[in-house]
C-alpha cells in the first residue's frame, strides 16, 4: 500500500492546543452588524475571551453594581444590565461603551456573556 505524505495528517499536542485555543478565541469573539464608533474608535467587535479572566471578587463587585441599579430579577445573569456591566468588568471598556451599542450589538454580547456563564 503506498502512502502519500499530503494523506497523513499529523497534529502534535502543541499543535492541538493552538488550534483549539484558536477555535474558542473565534467563538468568544462578538461580530458586530456594522463598525461601532466610540471616542473616536472604531469596533467591529469585541473579542470576550476576556470573560475567562473573571475571578469570584469580580463577580461580588458584578452583582454589587447590578443590585445598585434597583432591578430585582430571578436570574440577574440573564439580563442586559448585567451583561452590560459583566462586559465592562471584562474588558475594562468604560460602562458608557456599551450604555451606547446599538441593541442588535448589545443583543450579541449580552448571549455571549449568558453563553459563558452557561457553558
Amino acid at each position: 500500500m503506498e502512502v502519500y505524505s499530503d494523506e497523513i495528517s499529523t497534529v502534535t499536542g502543541d499543535e492541538a492546543f493552538v488550534a483549539e485555543n484558536a477555535e474558542e478565541s473565534l467563538d468568544a469573539y462578538v461580530k458586530f452588524a456594522k463598525p461601532y464608533t466610540f471616542e473616536d474608535d472604531t469596533y467591529d467587535g469585541l473579542d470576550m475571551s476576556c470573560l475567562e479572566k473573571l475571578t469570584a471578587r469580580d463577580l461580588a463587585d458584578i452583582e454589587k453594581k447590578f443590585y445598585r441599579y434597583g432591578i430585582t430579577s430571578i436570574t440577574p445573569e440573564n439580563t442586559v444590565t448585567y451583561a452590560k456591566i459583566t462586559a465592562q468588568k471584562a474588558t475594562g471598556l468604560p460602562i458608557e461603551f456599551f450604555d451606547q451599542l446599538p441593541v442588535r450589538e448589545m443583543m450579541a454580547v449580552k448571549n455571549r456573556v449568558v453563553n459563558f456563564f452557561y457553558d
